[in-house]
């Protein structure tokens, strides 16, 4: 259950299934006419389970996904000082105003948590936000558009560049691994 939280979120908004990048067809995937809301979608859902699996990382952030109120602003929570350049480069990506950008990934966000709080039991702990986060983080990458090179906005977070496909978010997975 815990592999398809993307999946999940995806369909609980009803979204078209999202695409699988191929690390040998990174560059080229999106070279076919896409609908503006197919590129958001592609863009945002990974975007934002990527930042909420990096901001879980902290005790602040797992404890703040798991009870915070729904409604913040996780935006300028999980992307930071870096907010503004997701939301312009998605934005970019997707040929959607920043405005539309920025309805889009409150609504994933707060879907997101939704669904990581149905996994996590009623009494749950800071370990078993992450888990569940942690535990879809290498297919929650397989769909992140290496066009919009997240990682590099993030700092410490995944490595999208084919050639280290094979170990898709080396700083996150190495944090994975401290977790437990």
């Amino acid at each position: 259950m815990a592999n398809d939280l993307l999946q999940t979120v995806q369909q609980n908004l009803g979204y078209l299934p999202l695409r699988k990048i191929e690390a040998n067809n990174r560059g080229s995937v999106f070279d076919e006419d896409k609908s503006q809301e197919e590129l958001s979608n592609q863009a945002v859902l990974p975007a934002v389970l990527t930042a909420l699996c990096k901001y879980c990382l902290t005790e602040k952030g797992a404890e703040a996904i798991l009870r915070a109120n729904l409604f913040t602003d996780w935006t300028s929570f999980i992307f930071g000082y870096h907010k503004d350049e997701v939301i312009k480069t998605i934005a970019e990506f997707s040929h959607h105003t920043t405005a539309d950008i920025i309805k889009k990934i409150r609504v994933v966000t707060e879907e997101s948590i939704r669904v990581i709080r149905k996994r996590v039991p009623v009494n749950g702990s800071i370990k078993q936000v992450r888990k569940v986060l942690t535990d879809s983080l290498d297919d929650v990458l397989l769909h992140l558009p290496i066009h919009m090179e997240i990682g590099e906005l993030k700092g410490n977070s995944p490595d999208n560049s084919p050639r280290k496909m094979k170990e898709p978010a080396s700083s996150l997975t190495d944090a994975k691994a401290r977790l437990f």
